[in-house]
């Protein structure tokens, strides 16, 4: 795909813009071998909950990665699934889901394993951290780590920043009273990770836009957990030019 010419294109109006943010299906172009550009966003994962009485908060949810690119795309067009946001649950929340247009992939923010007090992992670009001539690809942002007894939780990471411990994220870790704060969601490019969450309240914050990591619950050292929040959804922004 590197013949691609899209100097013509600079500082022209697409004839089209379509959004997609839930499901599966087909997305075909108005004429053959249309360019386009489009901005592919997976899903984030869901915070966790810490398990039982515990003084370590939960941790946050890793955010979807997103892939950039010029393509063309022919008049059959190109298949596309957009990555459902994760879940929560008694412990673990769960990932992200992979958002997929065409042969291009961008991965589900992926939730912490054991110990549940982790920042998740963001989710990864096709293969890697990829680059090139024709688009780029931006990794999520990793969930924050949950907070030790009397200590607040972690920020999330920044889009791109996909390894927990970064701190970059704008979302902020659940404040520290006797236990330990959640730690916040991940970013996305479309989203803000949760806010970490405290016990007795709040629980962990609604994570916003697209791709971003769910929260992680606050500590409770005598008793369950607190509430962690759900990952958000992909979406799929497709700018088509035309032939």
């Amino acid at each position: 795909m590197t013949d691609i010419n899209t100097q013509q294109f600079k500082g022209q109006k697409p004839i089209r813009r379509t959004v997609i943010t839930s499901g599966s299906g087909t997305y075909v172009p108005l004429m053959d071998d249309s360019l386009c550009y489009f901005e592919l966003v997976a899903g984030g994962a869901a915070g966790n909950r810490p398990a039982g009485a515990t003084q370590i908060g939960g941790g946050g949810g890793g955010a979807g990665g997103t892939r950039e690119r010029w393509v063309r795309i022919p008049i059959a067009g190109f298949a596309y699934i957009i990555g459902a946001g994760g879940v929560i649950g008694g412990g673990q929340g769960t990932a992200g889901g992979d958002s997929r247009f065409g042969n291009f992939v961008a991965r589900g923010g992926s939730p912490s394993g054991a110990p549940l007090t982790g920042g998740g992992v963001g989710g990864a670009v096709g293969n890697g951290l990829s680059t090139d001539a024709m688009g780029a690809g931006t990794p999520g942002g990793a969930g924050g780590a949950g907070g030790g007894a009397g200590q607040a939780g972690q920020r999330g990471g920044a889009p791109g920043f996909q390894q927990p411990g970064s701190g970059t994220g704008l979302a902020a870790g659940g404040a520290a009273n006797a236990d330990g704060g959640g730690g916040a969601g991940g970013d996305s490019t479309a989203g803000i990770g949760g806010t970490g969450g405290r016990v007795p309240s709040p629980a962990a914050g609604a994570a916003t836009g697209y791709g971003s990591g769910g929260g992680g619950g606050g500590a409770n050292g005598v008793g369950a957990g607190g509430d962690p929040s759900a990952g958000q959804g992909g979406r799929l922004l497709v700018w088509e030019y035309g032939a």
